[in-house]
């Protein structure tokens, strides 16, 4: 993996994390994935910690499989995704209701490309949110607080190729209960990376 730029957000402040046009070489052990810079070097403990994050987080396989449809689709299919599969998407910084959650999946496009089966996906969440978290600890929101997201992937769908690109747009409507007084909060953003195998 070849990166353009890398950053994290640590309290507000953007944190390089020592990636920006260096190659990660990502191999698949039998327990983990291992990393190692392209060329030789350490990576920092910043990167270090982004990919450990990454690649080697319990349950990513089985979310990932709970993203998917249970049956085989055709172009056009839709099906529901068990809310439990983005319930920790935010981690500890934000807690969802996932009995109240809604996640479907749609298949947009199917094509060939480099000998593999390659597909776009579009997925429509809709999380009821709880708490929010702060420096001083979580913070309850009111009723009617929640967060959409719409993210498409583009990525290879029979496993025989790495890489593909996922985008979308993030909208949150999330009314904060603190003492004496609520706080609403819009939020807007854009969702976007993309992923490729290294040359050889």
């Amino acid at each position: 993996r070849t990166y353009e730029s890398a950053e994290v957000v640590k309290k507000g402040e953007k944190v390089d994390v020592g990636l920006k046009g260096k190659t990660v070489l990502i191999e698949k052990g039998k327990m983990n994935y291992s990393f190692a810079l392209e060329g030789g070097g350490e990576l920092n403990a910043e990167a270090a910690d982004l990919l450990q994050k990454e690649f080697n987080k319990k349950n990513d396989v089985d979310m990932d499989e709970m993203m998917l449809p249970k049956k085989p689709v055709k172009v056009g299919d839709t099906w529901t995704v068990e809310p439990k599969a983005v319930e920790k998407m935010f981690g500890d910084e934000m807690a969802v209701d996932k009995d109240k959650a809604s996640v479907t999946g749609k298949l947009l496009k199917v094509y060939d490309k480099d000998k593999a089966k390659w597909g776009v996906i579009e997925y429509v969440i809709e999380l009821p949110v709880l708490s929010i978290k702060s420096p001083m600890g979580a913070v309850d929101t009111a009723d009617g607080s929640k967060l959409k997201m719409t993210m498409t992937i583009d990525g290879c769908v029979d496993g025989s190729a790495y890489g593909g690109s996922v985008t979308g747009k993030m909208d949150g409507d999330i009314t904060l209960k603190i003492p004496g007084a609520e706080v609403a909060l819009k939020m807007k953003g854009d969702i976007g990376s993309k992923s490729e195998a290294a040359k050889k």
